[in-house]
């Protein structure tokens, strides 16, 4: 007699929980851009727009960038768009060496809650059928994981949101995909604060 496996209770739950938090996080996301990029973009909407997050940051500095960080780790995590908005809004409001400090930290916290994700709910069914090949890997990646994460962080031939869970299969260890990461993803970062603090400065020399 013949039995077919179904998923339980818990394990459709957690789908759907989430795909909830993703859908939940995408229109949060929009509500928060929504003030940025619902007018057309001109000089005087980004001066109104700057304008806006500056006052807001001045009325509650500890809310918004707790709000912000929170925001960006979520975004960072299920690699969905806004961040690149939020690392110039780290820019404008915070400038390079505090900005960059911020978007790395929480980028970098996005990527390995992503990759301990794939860790716990992927890794041991992976290891079930491919007990072989993956302990191959793991041992490739125990003399050169570092430098291999390090080279596909400054050469992305690998998308940032699946080379995140890919790595989690492995047996790299979190502290290693941690400070790895964050190295790879540090002149990147540099770029879009920079980026923000010039277009702040731009915008505010126009005023």
């Amino acid at each position: 007699m013949l039995r077919t496996s179904m998923p339980g209770p818990h394990l459709l739950m957690s789908r759907r929980t989430r795909v909830m938090a993703a859908v939940l996080l995408a229109l949060l996301a929009w509500a928060v851009l929504a003030g940025v990029l619902a007018e057309p973009l001109s000089l005087a909407s980004l001066q109104a727009a700057q304008l806006r997050l500056h006052e807001q940051h001045a009325q509650s500095p500890w809310a918004v960038a707790g709000c912000w960080f929170c925001l960006f780790v979520a975004l960072s995590m299920l690699a969905l768009p806004g961040a690149a908005v939020l690392a110039l809004a780290a820019g404008s409001l915070w400038g390079l060496t505090l900005g960059t400090a911020m978007v790395l930290l929480a980028s970098t916290c996005g990527a390995t809650l992503a990759f301990l994700v794939a860790r716990r709910w992927g890794r041991e069914a992976l290891v079930r059928r491919f007990a072989g090949p993956l302990a191959r890997l793991d041992a490739a990646l125990e003399r050169h994981g570092a430098w291999t994460l390090l080279a596909l962080r400054l050469a992305p031939v690998v998308p940032y949101g699946l080379l995140n869970p890919l790595m989690g299969l492995t047996a790299m260890r979190t502290t290693t995909f941690f400070g790895v990461s964050a190295v790879g993803m540090l002149a990147g970062t540099l770029a879009y604060v920079n980026a923000g603090r010039e277009l702040a400065r731009a915008v505010a020399q126009h005023g």
